[in-house]
């Protein structure tokens, strides 16, 4: 008998009812960082590709064309008066020579050289 006058209560203290959280309101997704400035500029970059193309032997004196791309990677192209020509892809951040393409007056086939 006890049991049956202990069961209700048994029965309602298995059931609770709860609250939902308040809802938080959603934040803004974070804003895309820029890219930093570049550690050398046009200038160094262009003459960094006029040290790289001459090292290897070519006859360069004039830029073609020099850009900055997103990935902050100068792309430089130089041309000399006999054909020798050179297309790098220059690390703004050092300086460093990431991909060059080398060809002198003369060479049947282009040359890939990687610093």
């Amino acid at each position: 008998m006890r049991f049956l006058a202990l069961l209700p209560v048994l029965a309602l203290a298995g059931c609770i009812v709860v609250d939902a959280p308040p809802e938080r309101p959603a934040t803004p997704p974070p804003a895309p960082s820029a890219p930093p400035p570049p550690a050398i500029d046009e200038r160094a970059a262009v003459a960094r590709g006029f040290d790289y193309a001459r090292d290897r032997g070519l006859q360069v004196d004039r830029v073609k064309g020099v850009h900055l791309d997103t990935a902050g990677r100068w792309h430089v192209d130089l041309r000399g008066p006999g054909g020798d020509r050179a297309q790098m892809i220059i690390d703004s951040g050092d300086g460093r020579l990431l991909k060059g393409h080398f060809r002198e007056k003369g060479d049947a086939d282009e040359r890939d050289d990687l610093d």
